[in-house]
């Protein structure tokens, strides 16, 4: 055995040829044509497991014994002239290609590829060996009929078909495609399995052309297939690592309980009974012995797994242990919808079943439902997760402040737990946790007494600090037991959740137990005071007085807090300073030349240093043990630029002023050092811009003189015109806005192209039938149960603010006793979600690069107006039948300044702030910047999970971000920027904003002022047949209507809409 220890680097480096030997030396059969990766990682696990090594080099060596052993007297060359007997297939994937190629020929195949081939060489000999070929007696003739007739030699009549001409084909939509195929003879099941649109196109004229020989090669390439699934488990015949894991056994299990079980995962949750009981009839159980792993963390995934019997353990890296898996759990589902290698390793910890699923399984049943759809876009589509306002648990709690009172080692005790939680370990700062300590009461459970229900609203984290617990599930029963020390509810802190266990105290319990409200309020106080002191703090630097609120806030954010114990030094005399300081708590001496001075401001230490490189004039120590806040001349620059430059411009005073448009749309420009002033007949304006659209076009930089020349422009360009004044004082320039003239009874509804957590939107059109829209229906009792009115409001708000060509346009709302609706803007191009899944479920860089640059221009104009979005993801984005994007579903968008609080978004896409509940702001829409553009070149998010907690967790550790090898470099840096943990740090908030993103190498060649014309070619067209065409959208006809809520009062918020 090899005395090098090689990592996964060390062989990726390596040639396939390399690999292959290096396996060999630990009695590997590697196949020559395998997939890298694989090959890899069964060397890795030979390397660290010698009882699986030794186990492959007997199986090679029992191989090599038995069908390699050379005839005596002959030599290599002569016995592969003259093979005498028929090569398994583990044999043929150790041959060379030359010697494939003599034994090919010795079975009287005579269509062998000269160069390459390797694979369809080895379909072609495995046909041959189906029908009876040796290298004793090959086969007199491998030639159809078709080629018979080709050659002359007599055979059936080539009948070709006259079909359709590829112009009409690519006219027709996909199902039509398919029926005709059908119609001309062509096996359904076959044109179903086929993804790509144009692939079917390519096969029907094909077929046309050549109808024998089509099924002959067809009927050729299903045998070979079923051979090397015979031989290998895979059509392709290539061994994943994951199957030489588990043995397949007889299953044996309750139908109606495997029914149970998967009716409970999440990701299936869209899925009708029917179609879950067909899944539950085609389990498969595989047995996996204790020790041994299921799969490992890195691996391509190869299915979805329901512990039947046994239990496993989560492993992270090396050996970090995320959690626990038991009776009923499940794992593996992610493998399914995208290509993220697997982000933990699964070990069995006693013998364990599991019922097994491979995304073909689940394939054939749905193709079969629902005809070729890509599964993603069956199963249920990710759900966002929102903190109420409001909390049941928050009532619920006690008053009496007894229960509040805990020892120090009560404290204690608490603290480790909180600490040792996978989503709360991010929890550092001493004053947040001294602040969630206070929130926790005790609560005394005698046994017997139910702590949490399955199916009930998760409200409370519960810690156990004596006693025990059982916990249990419908499905089940009892799975596990809860000890001192344990954690419930750690998901409940964080956003609405249900509990998905049922815990019932199996003695007297005592627990310690906080509300997600309490929780997330105590984290908001303790932040809030914090930054209101940081900016107190800089308000009294020269610098800071200069800037705006949200600058100021944003600056608060960059400060470090630092801790000095009494005698340390802070700043040394004679060194360069770097950053400044602010004193929070403790006291400080300043010393010259060792002697100690009166030193009467002693709140700012070092100021200089931001805006000269003198050095320190003096040492200054710490008297007592000391807080301080420290801001960098670096982290100032990166957010101010140069601070002496921003300094001399804001010396020379500047006013912001806007004009406001009919929509309720505000711009703003700051100017520099221009005296202006008012002029008889209006005003004097420093430049001149023309409305065209949403943006502002500059015409003229030169100053008007007067308003002559103001309304002159109006008058030319027939167009709104924003002027940018020094004065300090609002223009309004109001025109006529467009009034919606139909009421909701003149729309009709045609069919459902959406549904959501609260409602559904339709295709409607209008009475006279000369119009269409989206009517987007929002259930008013499920926004009264979910307490999202806020939501709501907020959504309509800011939709009616906006007018951008990628966001959708609001035209009008209404209400009724049942629902509030919202008219908009229609577009019939479908999901980008649904495009990307149609395409293989990730996209090239170029094509990425189109749709990441429109979100650039969206939210660039978001926030001019102070708007974040904080929903991105492909769902929430539609494509018109131009191409381009469409940014739809405002309800998490919210206008601040500052920070806000609510934990809202969809999990894979939530950013570090989000999840700390420290308050966030316009930094979280670039960060799912960076997620969005990751998921589309690679099909899945960097920090996925099958259990959103271990994605917090991951969200939230200073762990780099891992990147597939085809990610190009300027990619990876553009990732890097937008991914910073630190929003301060973060790529659309450092100095340069928006404008700053765009400068990125990787966007190199956007051509950004086309882009907002809309006169760039997008990537992909999608055809759109009519104004009516819902052909790009799923089915939903078959969805209920929204409940009506009746005379049940919903409050003031409903007088928002018309």
């Amino acid at each position: 055995m090899p005395a090098t220890k090689y990592t996964y680097d060390d062989l990726a480096s390596l040639s396939v040829k390399e690999v292959r030997k290096i396996g060999a030396k630990f009695g590997l059969s590697l196949p020559m044509f395998g997939n890298m990766r694989n090959m890899i990682l069964q060397v890795l696990r030979a390397q660290d497991d010698p009882v699986y090594a030794a186990a492959a080099a007997k199986k090679k060596k029992a191989a090599s014994t038995s069908a390699r052993k050379p005839a005596e007297g002959k030599t290599k060359s002569q016995l592969l002239a003259a093979p005498s007997s028929v090569r398994s297939f583990e044999e043929l994937q150790q041959m060379t290609l030359s010697e494939m190629r003599v034994y090919a020929r010795s079975l009287g195949i005579t269509s062998i590829p000269r160069f390459g081939g390797t694979k369809t060489l080895l379909e072609n000999i495995l046909r041959a060996h189906k029908q009876g070929a040796t290298p004793m007696r090959p086969l007199k003739s491998q030639e159809t009929a078709v080629q018979k007739e080709k050659k002359g030699g007599g055979g059936a009549k080539n009948s070709s078909l006259k079909g359709k001409r590829r112009s009409e084909l690519e006219a027709m939509p996909r199902s039509k495609l398919i029926a005709y195929g059908v119609s001309l003879g062509m096996e359904e099941d076959r044109l179903a399995k086929i993804l790509s649109t144009t692939r079917i196109i390519t096969d029907i004229l094909l077929y046309c052309r050549d109808p024998e020989g089509f099924k002959e090669r067809a009927r050729a390439k299903k045998r070979a297939q079923a051979e090397a699934l015979k031989c290998t488990g895979t059509p392709g015949g290539q061994i994943s690592p994951a199957m030489t894991r588990g043995v397949s056994v007889e299953n044996n299990f309750d139908l109606k309980e495997t029914t149970a079980k998967l009716s409970k995962v999440p990701l299936l949750a869209k899925l009708k009974p029917d179609i879950i009981r067909l899944l539950a009839e085609s389990a498969r159980a595989r047995r996996t012995n204790g020790g041994e792993p299921v799969f490992l963390q890195g691996e391509e995934g190869d299915g979805f797994y329901l512990i039947k019997k046994g239990q496993a353990e989560v492993i992270v890296g090396e050996s970090t242990r995320v959690g626990a898996l038991s009776d009923g759990d499940y794992f593996g589902e992610g493998a399914l919808i995208n290509k993220a290698p697997r982000g933990a390793t699964v070990k069995a910890l006693t013998d364990m079943i599991c019922l097994f699923w491979t995304k073909d399984d689940f394939m054939k049943i749905f193709t079969k439902i629902y005809g070729s759809r890509n599964l993603r876009t069956v199963f249920a589509k990710r759900q966002n997760v929102v903190a109420t306002s409001e909390s049941k648990g928050e009532m619920m709690a006690p008053v009496d402040p007894k229960l509040y009172e805990k020892t120090e080692d009560e404290r204690q005790q608490i603290r480790e737990c909180v600490q040792k939680s996978v989503l709360l370990e991010h929890i550092t700062n001493e004053r947040h946790f001294n602040a969630i300590l206070q929130g926790f009461f005790k609560k005394e459970a005698a046994k017997g007494h139910v702590v949490a229900k399955e199916g009930d609203p998760g409200l409370f984290l519960h810690v156990v600090q004596s006693g025990s617990l059982q916990v249990k599930t419908k499905a089940i029963g009892d799975v596990r037991v809860l000890s001192k020390g344990a954690l419930i509810g750690e998901v409940a802190l964080l956003h609405d959740s249900t509990n998905n266990e049922t815990i019932v105290a199996r003695t007297d319990t005592t627990l310690w137990c906080i509300s997600r409200f309490s929780f997330r309020r105590l984290l908001k106080e303790v932040s809030e005071g914090e930054i209101a002191k940081r900016t107190a703090f800089l308000a009294q630097t020269d610098l800071c007085r200069a800037l705006s609120s949200y600058e100021r806030h944003t600056v608060a954010e960059a400060l470090e807090q630092v801790e000095f114990k009494k005698g340390d030094v802070i700043v040394s005399q004679g060194d360069i300073g770097d950053c400044m300081y602010f004193l929070a708590s403790g006291d400080v001496t300043a010393f010259v030349d060792g002697h100690e001075i009166e030193w009467k401001d002693k709140q700012l230490i070092g100021e200089l240093a931001l805006v000269s490189s003198a050095k320190r004039a003096a040492t200054v120590k710490a008297t007592e043990p000391t807080t301080l806040f420290r801001l960098s001349k670096l982290a100032v620059e990166t957010l101010l630029g140069p601070v002496k430059q921003f300094l001399e411009n804001r010396a020379k005073g500047y006013n912001r002023h806007t004009v406001v448009f009919p929509w309720g749309g505000t711009f703003g420009m700051r100017v520099f050092g221009t005296k202006v002033t008012k002029v008889d007949k209006g005003l004097q304006a420093d430049r001149l811009g023309v409305q065209v659209g949403w943006k502002v076009v500059e015409v003229n930089r030169k100053p008007v003189d007067n308003f002559t020349e103001y309304q002159a422009a109006i008058d030319s360009n027939k167009e709104n015109v924003l002027v940018f004044s020094g004065l300090d004082m609002k223009v309004k320039k109001e025109t006529k806005a467009t009034v919606f003239r139909y009421k909701l009874g003149d729309l009709k509804k045609m069919c459902i192209l959406g549904k959501g957590s609260f409602g559904s939107v339709y295709l409607c059109t209008t009475k006279d039938s000369k119009t269409t829209y989206a009517l987007k229906c929002v259930s008013k009792r499920i926004v009264i149960e979910t307490k999202q009115s806020k939501h709501i409001v907020s959504e309509k708000q800011v939709m009616q603010k906006m007018n951008h060509p990628f966001i959708i346009k609001l035209f009008a709302t209404y209400k009724d006793s049942k629902c509030i609706y919202f008219v908009l803007e229609l577009c019939l191009g479908g999901e980008l979600f649904g495009l990307v899944q149609n395409k293989g479920g990730a996209l090239t860089e170029k094509a990425t690069r189109f749709y990441s640059a429109s979100i650039v221009s969206i939210f660039q104009y978001m926030h001019s107006m102070n708007i974040i979005y904080r929903d991105l993801k492909p769902e929430n984005l539609l494509v018109d039948q131009h191409g381009f994007l469409k940014l739809v579903d405002f309800g998490f968008a919210k206008e601040v300044e500052g920070s806000t609080y609510t934990l809202c978004g969809t999990p894979d896409y939530l950013a570090p702030e989000i999840i700390r509940g420290t308050g966030h702001g316009k930094g979280v829409d670039w960060w799912c910047l960076g997620i969005f553009t990751y998921e589309l070149v690679s099909s899945y998010a960097p920090f996925y999970s099958e259990n959103p907690k271990y994605t917090y967790k991951m969200i939230c550790s200073s762990a780099p971000i891992t990147y597939p090898p085809s990610f190009s470099k300027p990619l990876k840096n553009l990732l890097n920027g937008l991914l910073k943990r630190r929003p301060s740090d973060r790529l659309g908030v450092i100095q340069g904003g928006a404008d700053r993103i765009k400068q990125e190498e990787w966007f190199k060649g956007v051509d950004w002022a086309a882009l907002d014309a809309r006169k760039v070619k997008p990537p992909f067209v999608i055809p759109v047949r009519s104004r009516t065409d819902a052909s790009n959208f799923d089915d939903y006809s078959d969805d209920e209507p929204a409940e009506d809520c009746g005379s049940r009062p919903t409050g003031r918020w409903e007088e928002h809409f018309g």
